[in-house]
């Protein structure tokens, strides 16, 4: 296997959900992390954000998923 060469984090476009009243890991170390993203979005809700604003997390990944497919030579048609 050859060695890794570069991270995909500073050339892949990437999204980080940030849940403003978690309290299991603190909002400000969500924030460093999602600072390196491409784009940071913030929900006002706790850990368990998928589990709070299920419809809005799934518009996230088909939004994601759409904007993937759009701009890639990938088929959607898997």
């Amino acid at each position: 296997m050859a060695p890794v060469s570069a991270v995909a984090w500073r050339s892949v476009p990437s999204t980080c959900v940030v849940a403003a009243r978690d309290e299991v890991i603190h909002p400000d170390s969500q924030r460093e992390v999602a600072s390196r993203a491409t784009r940071a979005i913030e929900f006002d809700a706790g850990h368990m954000l998928h589990m709070a604003m299920p419809e809005a997390v799934a518009e996230l990944l088909g939004e994601s998923a759409r904007h993937f497919v759009g701009n890639s030579n990938i088929s959607p048609e898997f």
